[in-house]
């Protein structure tokens, strides 16, 4: 027996099918299936048309007061200004007047910059910021093709985006946990950029045995630490995680 069905609320929108990144721990890029390699790059003007337009016929069908997009790849930024504001367009355009729009993008921001976040301002549109903690959390799988870090260029850009102009498209860092890093140096290094929300997703190398399912932990205060140490404690942290491993033992995953 089936229950009722419930209309779709959040929709993720592949606007570009590559990325600036060869990141290990990704599932799409760097494993087996290369698929991706023979489908188009950028989202089509036809694409971004037709999927406007059935949203907004669902979103009124449906009656729903609000419709929810993230704007996902790849890497989103690579399908340029122009390709971008196509897209913002066609949404808020389509479903003015049917339900409010609630815009977002998913980007590992080491291009994110003012004409990006100035064309996000006009939109509404809110950034979610991919990075796995301090440095060296960071470097362990997060790098350029040629090995170089990304970790500089997502600090500079995550500045800028926590200016007093752009702060309120700031929706937070979404956050891979490999338990091979500190937790404590993952969580200071997050919380110390001022993320509204984190969302996690952990990973856990071969060979390991523990659980990703249960709530992260309060991260411990180390001896001796400053009060900076804490003072993301009671941010708003979510584990989304694939990860069907179980165990007795505790996690050794933390809030990102």
């Amino acid at each position: 027996m089936t229950g009722p069905t419930v209309p779709l609320r959040q929709l993720v929108l592949k606007v570009h099918s590559r990325c600036d990144l060869a990141c290990r721990h990704c599932y799409i890029y760097e494993h087996a299936d290369q698929s991706w390699s023979s489908r188009p790059r950028v989202i089509s003007q036809e694409t971004i048309s037709w999927t406007a337009l059935r949203l907004a016929e669902h979103a009124k069908k449906h009656q729903l007061a609000s419709v929810q997009v993230i704007l996902h790849g790849g890497e989103p930024l690579l399908a340029g200004p122009a390709r971008l504001r196509a897209v913002c367009e066609a949404l808020t355009t389509a479903l003015h007047g049917i339900c409010a729009l609630d815009l977002r993008i998913h980007t590992n921001a080491v291009q994110l910059g003012e004409r990006h976040l100035d064309l996000f301002a006009e939109y509404g549109v809110r950034v979610g910021v991919s990075l796995d903690g301090d440095r060296a959390a960071n470097d362990r799988h997060r790098l350029f093709a040629n090995g170089r870090s990304s970790h500089d260029k997502v600090l500079r850009a995550l500045a800028l985006l926590d200016q007093d102009r752009y702060r309120h498209l700031y929706a937070g860092i979404l956050c891979t946990i490999d338990v091979r890093n500190d937790p404590v140096a993952v969580y200071d290094a997050l919380a110390a950029l001022r993320p509204r929300a984190s969302t996690s997703s952990c990973r856990t190398p071969p060979g390991t045995n523990l659980p990703c399912d249960p709530p992260a932990p309060t991260p411990r205060t180390p001896t001796g630490s400053s009060p900076s140490t804490t003072a993301g404690a009671s941010r708003d942290v979510r584990c989304r995680c694939g990860c069907s491993t179980r165990s007795s033992a505790p996690s050794a995953a933390a809030p990102a």
